[in-house]
């Protein structure tokens, strides 16, 4: 089914949402009018229609590479977003997305053995970097299928969807992790393998018990555990956010000890307008005081779009989403603050981005490469349970 493209519409259970979770107290209204899923949509099909098509995505037979910042998290958003605006099915743009992961997948021994003839043949993301692209490749496809079957078929995971898990299994290293990219960008390409294998424990636990408790998967289970577990402690902020949405989806990742913590640790260093800013999250771990780690190791800013905010949409969207999933209250006023910043902060259809590589022309594509994050980790934030 294809998407209505007319004026902005605004849900009516979502003025219900609104209305909740405004306030500290309960009493307090938001500035500015409620967010629009339906801009939302707009703006994310047209950036992964934009991706599909651009020269620079293509790897070979028409198909377009997974991208951290651009067609995973649009993947992943779009399926959610579509349930709040009352889809049956997959629109045109959605379906077009998952069917090319789904290519990739079905020909993935021929992106393995890179020697495919003829004029296009299908290659790895980068032929330079080639087991860190296929270590990649295997956790993103498979993050994305089994996000789409969670959402779209009730959890019934289809064949392709096997696949991709059993390419990721075979493309697991010996510590448990997965060769990544690392192309030297924060916060997804650069000292990535942590992040990497969360992801892949993120997919792995959204697959269902019935899939993760397979004996035959106990092995590398436990691999994966193991080394999410021991290199918590020395992960930046960010990655280790990551850590704790795997343990919400495959228990036994982190200990609750671990756990609290870092809840504790994200709820003391919100900003004061109610989000979170990306570069606070490039903080290690500090044993001494709150002070020091405050001001330990922040990821520098090169930028911010629109001009003079604070908080983004990446790191709000990313925080409140694992929050929601920890299981912290509905009615932490801190949650709820954070909640109605991304409620307030929608423009253009997307949410306010920060640079953390190089400043980027916010008009032009590339330079909104970190405002696709932004918008589908605010969504799904915003639609998580």
């Amino acid at each position: 089914m294809e998407r209505y493209h007319g004026p902005a519409i605004v849900i009516p259970g979502f003025l219900l949402f609104v209305t909740l979770a405004a306030g500290e107290a309960g009493n307090e209204e938001i500035a500015g009018p409620p967010w629009s899923p339906q801009a939302a949509a707009n703006y994310l099909d047209g950036r992964a229609e934009w991706w599909l098509k651009w020269s620079g995505a293509a790897r070979g037979q028409g198909t377009a590479c997974a991208s951290c910042h651009t067609s995973t998290p649009i993947a992943l958003a779009l399926p959610a977003l579509g349930k709040q605006l009352g889809e049956t099915a997959s629109g045109v743009i959605e379906t077009g997305l998952i069917d090319n992961f789904k290519k990739r997948v079905e020909n993935w021994e021929k992106i393995e053995a890179g020697s495919e003839s003829g004029k296009e043949p299908f290659r790895a993301f980068y032929s330079d970097k080639e087991l860190e692209s296929l270590g990649t490749e295997s956790v993103l496809n498979a993050l994305i299928l089994v996000n789409h079957d969670v959402r779209r078929a009730k959890g019934v995971l289809s064949a392709v969807t096997r696949k991709a898990l059993g390419n990721l299994w075979e493309q697991q290293q010996e510590n448990g992790a997965w060769l990544w990219l690392d192309q030297g960008l924060n916060p997804w390409e650069k000292d990535g393998e942590y992040y990497g294998a969360a992801l892949a424990a993120v997919a792995v636990g959204s697959a269902g018990k019935s899939y993760y408790e397979q004996a035959e998967l106990q092995s590398k289970l436990s691999a994966l555990k193991g080394y999410l577990k021991t290199q918590y402690v020395s992960q930046p902020l960010h990655h280790r956010v990551l850590g704790l949405w795997a343990t919400c989806k495959l228990p036994g990742v982190l200990t609750d000890e671990d756990k609290q913590k870092l809840i504790e640790e994200l709820l003391n260093i919100q900003e004061a307008d109610g989000g979170w800013s990306l570069p606070a999250l490039g903080r290690n771990r500090s044993r001494g005081s709150l002070l020091s780690m405050l001001n330990a190791n922040k990821w520098k800013s090169h930028g911010v779009y629109p001009t003079g905010v604070v908080s983004d949409g990446y790191a709000t969207g990313l925080v409140v989403l694992v929050l929601k999933a920890a299981g912290v209250a509905a009615d932490n006023p801190k949650l709820q603050k954070a909640i109605r910043w991304l409620v307030a902060n929608q423009k253009e259809g997307a949410w306010p981005a920060n640079y953390l590589n190089k400043q980027r022309d916010p008009r032009e594509n590339r330079g909104k490469f970190m405002r696709d994050a932004a918008t589908a980790f605010a969504i799904m934030a915003l639609t998580e349970p």
